[in-house]
């Protein structure tokens, strides 16, 4: 029985997916990083999508903050909480005063 599964699996054409690594585990680590011997519990692709969402997110609420939609009227339209609205508003205020000073 363990032959004939071992003949159906050489013979069966299974798409190749080459790991060709992670870049961003590659940047922490400083070494080149492959996705099955990664060493971080979640993948960080998926975390560095989600904050870059996250920031293009945060920016659309600031333009609007500055065309005068205030929190609540932002998070009607994005279709978010008015606490995430307030915190990039918040956020970016506390940005510009760091940098004046």
């Amino acid at each position: 029985m363990m032959e004939l599964k071992s003949v159906i699996l050489k013979k069966a054409k299974m798409p190749k997916y080459p790991d060709n690594g992670c870049k961003e585990a590659t940047k922490l680590q400083g070494s080149p990083s492959l996705c099955l011997e990664c060493p971080f519990p979640e993948c960080i692709k998926i975390i560095s999508s989600c904050r870059h969402q996250a920031k293009e997110r945060d920016e659309q609420i600031v333009r609007l903050g500055k065309e005068g939609l205030n929190a609540p009227e932002i998070a009607k339209v994005l279709r978010i909480s008015e606490g995430t609205t307030r915190r990039a508003l918040n956020d970016k205020a506390r940005s510009c005063s760091q940098q004046k000073e």
